[in-house]
């Protein structure tokens, strides 16, 4: 079944943060010492409502028969160039999520045609996005749409200072 996409409004904050649960309490599983146990906050809702109020994001809200099942939240970056790299404009895959029970059934998919046509309509060379390493089902979803690694982020959890911080 397809989905009707539709663009967020500033009065859908509230919705955008429920739909990015699934997909936080995953990062919250695998990495508790880096994100926050999911909660409804103010300080959430704002973040979400500051995004959708400035011209440079945008989202837009999977629905299935008027049900939101699904989001992706982008960020037009242009990059200028600098004494190091050329001049870039992209976009950015800030966040993507859809509920668990609607996943692997193409939704997700959908979310991201949009975004590849939204970038070609505004004349973007790139769609550029980061995925954590443990989650290995968004590694793979992302490779089949075409995406390849670019640059890697690597980490050393020092222990020691963790334990005379803690």
């Amino acid at each position: 079944m397809d989905l009707t996409i539709r663009t967020a409004r500033l009065e859908d904050a509230e919705l955008l943060c429920r739909l990015n649960q699934t997909v936080h309490d995953l990062h919250v599983q695998a990495r508790p010492d880096h994100f926050k146990p999911y909660a409804m906050t103010s300080e959430l809702l704002e973040n979400y409502r500051e995004r959708l109020h400035d011209a440079a994001w945008r989202a837009y809200i999977g629905e299935l028969d008027g049900e939101p099942i699904g989001f992706v939240l982008i960020q037009e970056v242009r990059r200028p160039e600098n004494a190091f790299q050329f001049a870039l404009d992209y976009l950015l895959v800030d966040q993507i999520s859809v509920r668990t029970e609607y996943q692997s059934r193409g939704y997700g998919q959908q979310l991201m045609d949009k975004v590849i046509r939204d970038a070609r309509e505004r004349g973007f060379s790139q769609v550029i996005l980061n995925v954590w390493t443990f989650n290995m089902q968004a590694v793979r979803f992302y490779e089949r749409l075409g995406f390849k690694p670019r640059d890697v982020k690597m980490e050393m959890i020092l222990d020691d200072v963790q334990r005379e911080q803690g």
